[in-house]
């Protein structure tokens, strides 16, 4: 069964986190649910483990590893393209 069917779209980030992006030591930006509310996070890779960053509700933003966050299901945040214009 493919993984994005599974609750909503919802991953357990306890099984599969989300990747990390090239050469960087976080990932994209993803929607969070640390089982009260929804946030805008990202996983970070330390020295001395994995961490979940707060992005403060900016889908652009860069996350702040500045709280324990304890992030059980994550989703990828999908931005839409812009409407094609004619002229």
């Amino acid at each position: 069964m493919n993984k994005l069917n599974v609750n909503n779209g919802w991953i357990d980030s306890s099984v599969d986190p989300p990747p990390l992006i090239k050469l960087k030591s976080c990932s994209a930006n993803v929607w969070g649910w640390d089982g009260h509310s929804i946030l805008i996070v990202s996983l970070f890779h330390e020295y001395d483990g994995f961490y979940w960053a707060n992005c403060y509700g900016d889908v652009f933003g860069e996350g702040i590893i500045d709280d324990h966050y304890d992030i059980k299901y994550w989703k990828n945040i999908e931005i839409p393209n812009p409407p094609e214009t004619r002229k």
